[in-house]
């Protein structure tokens, strides 16, 4: 009889030890994990702590490419949210005045992805494909501040955000967005760092600060950034050009830049703010010399009536993916519309206008 007991008091133990795991394990299951260490779920990135403002979103990624090349799909609304404001002036001129933004900070994105170093930059581009390149003093918000009148008042500081929306609704648009802010004075960027409908943050080595110097009906330096700009935007007069060609090895170059007449509009008398790099026609046709110079003193000419509105000679700043080398870099003249294999100039600093109407 007692060994029947023994046995039945043994079944019933084991039946309860089994109904308490079952529902532990019913538990376990339907409790959130507040100690989730992915960024949208699952493959492994950092934690990031998330508080009640983030719930108000539908979800916004981007993908981030570290400096090991490992790719992360982000949840911006899953970041820490700020909240600054600013505005911008546009290359016609013109001013976007100064509105509120809420978004997590770029640099907070970066230390989430271990960082990156004074050898790195980072590249943001677009889902049109538009990519600027931020030196780690940009990317820290150290770039140009202006008056209404395009005067520098200072160089930074700025927050740089990751935009998810706007309370102004003419800027509520183009998100997730690159802005530069502060906390609660309203300052005034230029445009061309604004980029919007971001689809990728990838670190890339750093890039060479340089300048190209023009001359004619005035004066003009445009910086690594405008040129920059002017190459990558797709929906204006001046879309970026691309040039093929074989080099020794049999291989195939390719070339990214601007069309040379795109930069000579800057100082021929016609680039107001209405014209945004748009030739002046007359005075192409009356005819003038382009003189194009190397770092080194070497020159090549070209008439205006070879440079009007022609897309086959093209000033490059970029040869297979990455910005020219230093043996020919910064810029570096090439097409099928340059009139001898002399004319492909490297290493171009200058650019003047002479025997000028």
């Amino acid at each position: 009889m007692n060994k029947k007991l023994t046995i039945a008091f043994t079944i019933l133990l084991c039946l309860m030890m089994v109904f308490v795991a079952c529902d532990q394990l019913e538990q376990s299951s339907t409790t959130p994990n507040n100690n989730q260490d992915d960024v949208t779920g699952g493959n492994g990135d950092p934690a990031v702590e998330q508080s009640d403002e983030n719930l108000d979103f539908e979800p916004i990624e981007i993908v981030y490419i570290d400096r090991n090349g490992n790719e992360h799909l982000v949840d911006l609304t899953m970041l820490m949210h700020r909240e600054g404001v600013g505005g911008f002036i546009k290359s016609s001129g013109s001013v976007v005045d100064p509105a509120t933004f809420t978004g997590p900070y770029l640099q907070d994105i970066v230390d989430i992805f271990g960082g990156y170093t004074e050898e790195d930059a980072l590249e943001i581009m677009a889902t049109d494909r538009y990519r600027m390149t931020f030196t780690k003093e940009q990317a820290q918000g150290h770039i140009e501040i202006y008056d209404r009148d395009f005067n520098t008042l200072s160089v930074g500081p700025t927050d740089v955000m990751v935009a998810i929306e706007s309370k102004s609704e003419e800027m509520n648009y183009g998100m997730p967005r690159l802005v530069f802010t502060t906390p609660d004075t309203p300052i005034i960027t230029h445009g061309h760092f604004w980029i919007r409908d971001i689809a990728e943050i990838k670190v890339v080595p750093s890039v060479i600060e340089w300048t190209l110097s023009l001359t004619g009906y005035g004066e003009y330096v445009c910086d690594r950034s405008t040129f920059e700009s002017v190459a990558n935007c797709h929906v204006s007069p001046h879309p970026p050009q691309v040039f093929e060609q074989e080099n020794s090895d049999g291989q195939m170059d390719v070339y990214e830049g601007v069309a040379l007449w795109v930069m000579i509009s800057t100082v021929d008398g016609n680039d107001l703010p209405s014209g945004h790099y748009m030739v002046n026609r007359e005075l192409a046709q009356q005819g003038y010399t382009v003189q194009i110079y190397a770092e080194d003193g070497f020159m090549v000419e070209l008439t205006s009536d070879e440079i009007y509105y022609n897309n086959d000679i093209i000033l490059a700043y970029r040869k297979n993916g990455a910005p020219l080398l230093d043996e020919d870099g910064p810029l570096q003249l090439v097409g099928e519309g340059l009139p001898t294999r002399r004319h492909a100039i490297k290493n171009i600093e200058r650019i003047e206008l002479v025997g000028l109407p």
